[in-house]
Formats: structure tokens, sequence, C-alpha cells
């Protein structure tokens, strides 16, 4: 009976480890997507593609700029976008972190941003909080993003 129950219990762990093992692939899966997703986004940005960036932004989309305080919307920010004068060349996910929530996910990215804004040029780190939200068989999209004010990149 002793041997049977060893057994039982062996196999349970094993079980559980494996379903661990899964849902921490899955989970590592789910944040390469989103930050393929963030990025995907930061490089249409960097060439001004309100077309790029249109689908990617959920239709209730709220951007909050950490060196204004405003808040925007979807259109609004579109609408930014298309008549920016700054030159990016560079925008970079760094880091990323990503929190599961069955249907919606709350990242933390560290992003890099090189460019030319009015003439002065620019080297800052950004850490921005996306949150990206998905519907049973639709693709993610992004629907809130807050930029934290930036610090000067330091070499």
């Amino acid at each position: 009976m002793r041997h049977l129950l060893l057994v039982v219990a062996l196999l349970a762990s094993v079980t559980t480890h494996g379903e661990a093992q899964n849902d921490a692939q899955k989970s590592a899966a789910m944040e390469r997507e989103l930050r393929g997703l963030y990025q995907h986004l930061l490089d249409a940005l960097r060439a001004k593609d309100t077309a790029a960036v249109r689908p990617i932004l959920a239709d209730g989309y709220l951007f909050t700029d950490g060196f204004t305080g405003r808040v925007s919307n979807k259109t609004e920010r579109l609408r930014a976008l298309a008549a920016d004068t700054s030159r990016i060349d560079t925008l970079a996910v760094d880091s990323m972190f990503v929190r599961n929530y069955e249907g919606a996910a709350v990242a933390s990215a560290l992003v890099r941003q090189v460019g030319r804004d009015q003439g002065k040029q620019y080297r800052d780190l950004v850490r921005v909080t996306i949150v990206f939200v998905s519907s049973p068989g639709k693709r993610w999209q992004i629907a809130a993003t807050h930029l934290s004010a930036g610090r000067p990149e330091t070499h």
C-alpha cells in the first residue's frame, strides 16, 4: 500500500511539474508575441505610418504622456503622429516584462529612443506601461499606454 501511495504521489508531482513547464512556455510565448507587437507599434511610430498604427490600437485606446500629463485617445494620437515633425532614429524595446490576466495583459517596458526634435538631439530611456487586450479569436491590441518621464541615456 505504501508503494502504491508513493507511485501516486510521484505521478502527481510529475503531472504538476509538466503543467508548470507548459504554463511557463505559454507565458514566454505570449511575452514574445506582445513584445513583438509593441516593437511593431514602435517601428510604425518611428516611420510615422498611421495606417500601420491604426489596427494595433484598440478603438478605446488611451495614451498618457508622462512628460506633459496629457491624456489623448486613438484619433488624437493618429492626428498628432501625422503632424509630428521630429525625426526619430531609434525607438526600441530594451527590456519588457508581462503579466497575463486572461484576455488582458499589462507590461512594463524600457524603451530607448534617439532622435532630433526642434533641432536638438536627444537620447532617452523611457519607462512605458502598456495594457494589451484580446477577445476570443481576435488578435492582441493595445488599449492603453502610459509613458513615464524619460531620462537621458548614459553610456
